[in-house]
């Protein structure tokens, strides 16, 4: 995999996304050809999804099966979401690309510093707890330094 040269690292932008969100999304950390070969991995387990074998299909879950569990929350029917996916599981054991994804240094430099992030954080709150004599508060939000 090809490392990206794009990601802007912005620490600030990430929080106030995250705040307003609820999750994060980092603009580039996919460089072309890694995403390319991505999606060419997803195409290839949800282009037919039912001729995979038993021991790969378990991992899953399509949007027919949801729809028939909760069909008061959908506006469709198992019938017309068809082969639709929900959610794949274990993904590198359909593919070793994905397996390689978690060994990406951009994503691995991100996870770095946002933990580095962490860490301080609760060693702070940690001890100004103790000064206070309560409990840590679960709530404290970690921001990647710049």
């Amino acid at each position: 995999m090809a490392v990206s040269q794009h990601m802007e690292h912005n620490p600030a932008r990430w929080k106030a996304d995250y705040e307003r969100d609820g999750y994060l999304v980092v603009e580039n950390v996919l460089d072309t050809q890694t995403l390319s070969t991505l999606r060419a991995g997803i195409e290839r387990i949800t282009a037919d999804p039912d001729t995979l074998p038993d021991h790969l299909r378990r991992h899953i879950q399509f949007e027919r099966d949801y729809v028939k569990k909760r069909p008061d929350q959908n506006d469709h029917d198992a019938a017309q979401v068809g082969d639709a996916v929900r959610n794949i599981m274990e993904l590198p054991l359909f593919d070793p690309v994905f397996g390689e994804l978690i060994a990406y240094e951009p994503l691995l430099e991100f996870w770095k510093r946002c933990s580095r992030a962490a860490s301080s954080i609760s060693t702070i709150t940690s001890a100004s707890s103790r000064r206070r004599g309560s409990a840590a508060s679960s709530s404290g939000t970690a921001t990647c330094p710049t």
